[in-house]
């Protein structure tokens, strides 16, 4: 694979992550002066994770590694300006939502609940969605805390 494909598959998408981040950092009434910071979380987390996914890494790892890295640097900007962690983390994370697994999931128990049947296929696809859709919110919370967990302490440990 050449650098163009690797570039088209995981720099287009990071700079696009940038757009709904920033968006919902206005929408959650973000201080403008850390709109920036909301972006390059967002663009570094996303990039992160399609790296992952471009070598084969499951969606949920790959998440969780995205959503580490955003909460790191959340945790490195919120002690650098004195603001809370939430504040470059939440809507950095926004990109990495599942919506394309929580649609199917939401498909299937439509599908299912119009017909009246519950042929196995189907109910095997909505459980794969939904449980992978579980498992990728999970992992995004998990990173987000994950770094504030390990590394800050509000008081010294002796």
């Amino acid at each position: 694979m050449g650098v163009v494909e690797i570039l088209h598959a995981i720099l287009l998408p990071m700079m696009v992550a940038i757009v709904p981040a920033v968006g919902f950092a206005i929408l959650f009434n973000v201080p403008t002066r850390f709109l920036k910071y909301c972006g390059l979380a967002a663009m570094i987390g996303f990039g992160v994770r399609n790296t992952g996914l471009f070598f084969d890494i499951s969606i949920e790892f790959a998440s969780l590694a995205g959503a580490t890295c955003v909460g790191a640097l959340a945790l490195y900007w919120s002690r650098r300006f004195l603001a809370p962690t939430q504040v470059f983390a939440v809507a950095a994370v926004i990109p990495m939502i599942p919506g394309k697994f929580a649609f199917g999931f939401m498909v299937a128990l439509i599908e299912m609940n119009l017909h009246n049947h519950y042929e196995p296929e189907l109910v095997t696809q909505a459980l794969s969605f939904g449980l992978k859709t579980v498992f990728i919110l999970i992992s995004l919370a998990f990173g987000i805390a994950a770094p504030r967990l390990l590394f800050y302490r509000s008081k010294p440990a002796v």
